[in-house]
């Protein structure tokens, strides 16, 4: 085993796309569990105890996380390499500090693309590399997020990026996707735009997914409910305006911008959660009809 990747329950949005990333360098990768860790314990303490390096994804939740201090505790004791990637600006509480105070860091709250390079660079120095990921579209229908990953990695062409990824996503095998249009840069993957605006009930955006642009789902007038990942972090301008149908919306905490007019024209909308950086925009975000609509405000991700 090449890297553990540990996080803390509520980081899953951080920790997909990290995984996928060096897997898509090469890197073999266990990790922390996305539920199950206590009746899994066994497993994890052989994963850490034949990784060569450790990786912790390091957001405001470590620092509460009783299972990340126990597995972080394991890793240094058992001497490994461990590597902090800093996707939120925090420090280290007092029952981290001890085992990460002299640790190499990575930066990537400021700039997440060049803090996934800077981290396979790390992995890098202490792992070689397996070998170059076999590219099938049979992979590709694994998961979103190793689709991006694989595509960043092996192709420098932007434009044959987005076209390799709608043409795999597009599949009559991944029907959920068919409406959607993508584009994808550097570690990065948005919704440009969806079809299908006829379309009724849930809509699912895929994991994965960091932006949705403007006007991407603009008077999909049947759509009651939009499901969006932990891993999104923008919402453009008018992105879900005029979706007349939708009665609530969840926005995931890890969402630093939203455009203005994001929800206007959602005549029955009446609850919406929200991080709280957002309660001075409500009107720009959601328009005329802010008043009517019950908010709550969460700055921590929901599992």
């Amino acid at each position: 085993m090449d890297v553990y990747v540990c996080f803390a329950a509520g980081d899953e949005g951080y920790a997909r796309p990290v995984i996928a990333a060096l897997e898509a360098g090469g890197y073999s990768c266990a990790s922390s569990f996305f539920e199950g860790r206590e009746e899994r314990a066994g497993e994890m303490l052989k994963n850490i105890a034949t990784s060569a390096v450790f990786v912790l994804i390091t957001t405001a939740r470590v620092n509460d996380s009783d299972y990340v201090v126990n597995e972080v505790s394991l890793a240094f004791d058992r001497k490994k390499p461990i590597i902090a990637m800093r996707v939120e600006d925090v420090l280290f509480g007092d029952n981290l500090l001890y085992f990460m105070n002299r640790k190499h860091r990575v930066e990537a709250f400021a700039d997440l693309g060049k803090g996934m390079r800077e981290l396979l660079e790390a992995v890098g120095r202490y792992v070689r590399p397996a070998g170059e990921v076999r590219e099938t579209e049979e992979n590709y229908k694994t998961t979103s997020v190793r689709e991006i990953g694989r595509i960043v990695r092996e192709t420098e062409d932007v434009g044959k990026k987005a076209s390799r990824f709608s043409e795999l996503m597009t599949s009559p095998a991944i029907p959920e996707y068919n409406p959607m249009e993508f584009e994808v840069g550097e570690f990065t993957c948005s919704i440009r735009k969806y079809r299908n605006t006829s379309r009724g009930g849930l809509v699912r955006i895929p994991s994965g997914f960091l932006s949705v642009r403007a006007r991407a789902f603009e008077n999909c007038g049947s759509v009651t409910r939009f499901e969006l990942p932990l891993s999104l972090r923008k919402i453009g301008r008018r992105a879900f305006a005029g979706c007349k149908s939708l009665t609530s919306v969840s926005i995931p905490a890890g969402v630093r911008k939203i455009g203005a007019g994001a929800f206007e024209g959602c005549i029955q909308l009446k609850e919406a959660v929200l991080p709280s950086r957002f309660a001075p925009k409500l009107r720009k975000i959601f328009g005329s009809r802010f008043q009517s609509v019950r908010f709550e405000f969460s700055d921590r991700a929901k599992d």
